[in-house]
């Protein structure tokens, strides 16, 4: 990859991977099927497209805490103790249930920015489309090579969001 380009890897269900030259950057990666062992109606229909052990990431970026968004059973990655989580509150609540260091799991609040490993990663505020995600979280993250990321995770399209979005 040219250090000016950035890359964009669909991991199917609402994941994503999104990359530069040097940082990797997964927004809401769900890896296994455990939403099926509560929900069998929400089963997974294909294999995840990436081996969860596989992942290697220095930021791990969670978009609120559904099981689909915030997966149970990626404490199996292995790679935890190596890279840092940022969730919204109510994600970053269940932190312990996860197995994840707690140092590692970082709380970011609605309009905050934390520059982590040299990229400004801006919480933004979304509208969920349902009532019980009320904690729903879009980003902004820019890259050393100032291209930029802008997710706005499951939300509800509305030209007022669009027009306080960060230019």
């Amino acid at each position: 990859m040219d250090k000016h380009q950035a890359g964009l890897w669909f991991l199917g269900q609402a994941g994503n991977i999104f990359r530069s030259q040097t940082l990797c950057i997964p927004i809401g990666p769900y890896l296994s099927d455990s939403v099926n062992r509560v929900a069998p109606a929400f089963r997974r229909l294909y294999p995840p497209s990436l081996d969860p052990a596989a992942l290697r990431v220095g930021i791990y970026v969670v978009t609120y805490d559904h099981l689909n968004h915030l997966d149970p059973e990626m404490n199996a990655y292995g790679y935890m103790e190596n890279t840092l989580f940022v969730a919204p509150p109510l994600a970053y609540r269940k932190q312990t249930t996860l197995g994840i260091p707690p140092v590692n799991f970082i709380r970011i609040d609605s309009g905050e920015t934390l520059n982590l490993l040299g990229a400004p990663i801006m919480r933004l505020y979304t509208l969920p489309f349902e009532v019980d995600m009320i904690d729903t979280t879009g980003y902004r993250i820019q890259f050393d090579n100032r291209r930029n990321i802008y997710h706005t995770s499951d939300m509800v399209f509305s030209e007022h969001l669009f027009k306080c979005s960060p230019q």
